[in-house]
């Protein structure tokens, strides 16, 4: 059937049409590369990243599905390091600011601190 991706009806009806061949190909078909698509269905147009966080695991654990792998491995990180990351990320931003305008050195310190 041909949609007219125009149409926001359609639309709509495409996608809950893809939602249920990725469900089926995942859960009934047992096919990793659709598991995965189904992941990235919940990652992207639903959008719900726990529920794509777990379907990206299970992939990984029950297909060794590398490219659900990388992508739990990638929601893993933001998880647990991205505060940490950008911690870091300001430090340096902020020590290079002070460097380069030594002249503010004594102002930006005691503000920053």
């Amino acid at each position: 059937m041909a949609y007219n991706l125009k149409d926001e009806e359609e639309v709509k009806e495409f996608l809950k049409n893809l939602h249920i061949e990725y469900q089926f190909g995942c859960h009934s078909e047992k096919k990793p590369e659709v598991c995965h698509l189904l992941g990235d269905y919940y990652e992207s147009i639903k959008p719900d990243l726990e529920q794509a966080a777990a379907i990206y695991k299970a992939t990984c654990d029950n297909y060794n599905y590398g490219r659900s792998c990388a992508k739990f491995g990638d929601f893993k990180a933001v998880d647990e390091l991205s505060r940490i990351l950008i911690i870091k990320k300001c430090i340096i931003i902020i020590k290079k600011f002070i460097i380069n305008t030594s002249g503010f050195y004594f102002h930006v310190k005691f503000h920053i601190i």
